[in-house]
């Protein structure tokens, strides 16, 4: 499995400009929230706590969903190659990789491991 190159303190942004975007996302993510034609995503959203105008449409998720999501993310994790295990790459705090764009039938997918495939969205 590879690892990707070890990160450093490579930073384009400074604490302070990450954090205004971070506060500037959360405060979009609530108002005007987020517009769906998904009745899953409405119900998905709905389940989690997010406030949801199933007439307009549009997900409201609060401050406090999200960062309980960012809390619960892991650390790293493996972006299985297709059929080649010599391709995995495990991604984490501390490794970088660069890669070229992705096509939309290998980009749309979720979940899943080599045994496990992922199912499409």
């Amino acid at each position: 499995m590879k690892t990707g190159a070890r990160g450093g303190d490579f930073k384009i942004l400074t604490d302070a400009q990450a954090e205004r975007i971070h506060q500037a996302a959360l405060s979009l993510l609530q108002d005007p929230g987020i517009f769906s034609e998904s009745d899953l995503f409405l119900d998905i959203f709905a389940r989690g706590g997010a406030r949801v105008d199933r007439d307009a449409r549009v997900i409201r998720v609060p401050s406090e969903m999200v960062e309980a999501a960012l809390a619960a993310a892991p650390s790293s994790f493996v972006l299985y190659g297709r059929r080649d295990p010599d391709m995995d790459l495990l991604l984490g705090a501390s490794t970088m990789a660069w890669a070229a764009p992705l096509s939309r039938s290998s980009s749309t997918t979720i979940g899943g491991s080599r045994d496990n495939p992922p199912r499409p969205i």
